[in-house]
């Protein structure tokens, strides 16, 4: 299971940081998942579309969902 840190990312840009929504950040299962490797064993966020969009990169082990195993993007149009 994923675990949770008091610490995640600040943004550089002057966009609202992520603990104003979140308590805590969620970290990636260790060790890495089957068919991920340590660079894609992380969740990383990013806002697009000057604050409309998003980006969330994330790595499956194992197929859940109907979502196959592997590296993942979700965004406000869905997951690839």
């Amino acid at each position: 299971p994923a675990s949770a840190s008091t610490t995640g990312p600040t943004p550089g840009d002057g966009t609202v940081p992520w603990s104003s929504f979140m308590a805590l950040w969620p970290t990636a299962p260790t060790p890495v998942e089957t068919g991920c490797s340590a660079a894609q064993n992380t969740y990383t966020y990013t806002q697009t579309g000057s604050g409309t969009s998003y980006t969330l990169t994330f790595c499956l082990g194992a197929s859940t969902g109907g979502i196959s195993a592997g590296p993942r993007t979700a965004t406000n149009a869905g997951i690839q």
